[in-house]
């Protein structure tokens, strides 16, 4: 399956309308020069340096954060202030809006070449009936929900289904203290 193609248009109004925004820092990858990856660490689009999950201080607006991706703001992060640019949108979760993170659930079809929905997986996302889009790397999902969670014994991850080879396959959910990098790649 092969990364898809961020296309943020699609990201429902209802979020943009959110100061929730942060970007995530673009890097050539250190073993291979072709490749591109993003730096999971949320990035202040208005100031470039690190942002935190728990500080809305350093969350930005939609607008804010697109045009840090757009103009390529220049980013510094870590503590050996490693360099880069905004080039991915992510969402903080919190204040009434979760987030499920199903890995590893989208397969190519050997005849199509299409990618297949685990059928746990497909469930999961239509009784949610929320916003769903296919991960960055286009064999997950994510779905943003209104709501909180309650994890049995604090756990933030979860069996929910076996494989067809009987390995568990497994999900997680977050409240507050993470953001999801955004798509726009509409499940």
């Amino acid at each position: 399956m092969q990364a898809v193609a961020d296309n943020y248009e699609n990201i429902p109004d209802e979020l943009k309308k959110l100061p929730r925004w942060v970007v995530a820092t673009l890097v050539l990858d250190e073993d291979d020069a072709q490749t591109i990856k993003a730096k999971k660490c949320p990035i202040n689009a208005r100031t470039g340096k690190k942002a935190s999950t728990t500080n809305p201080d350093t969350w930005s607006t939609f607008a804010e954060a697109t045009a840090a991706i757009e103009t390529e703001r220049v980013t510094s992060y870590g503590l050996r202030g490693e360099c880069g640019v905004a080039g991915y949108l992510g969402f903080v979760l919190g204040d009434g809006y979760a987030g499920i993170d199903l890995d590893h659930v989208i397969s190519p079809n050997p005849e199509t070449g299409e990618g297949v929905i685990a059928p746990w997986a497909y469930k999961v996302v239509c009784d949610l009936n929320s916003y769903a889009e296919y991960s960055p790397s286009g064999t997950g999902i994510h779905v943003i929900c209104r709501g909180v969670m309650v994890p049995e014994n604090g756990r933030t991850r979860a069996t929910v289904a076996t494989n067809e080879d009987g390995t568990p396959q497994g999900s997680e959910m977050y409240d507050h203290g993470r953001y999801f990098r955004m798509t726009g790649d509409v499940l």
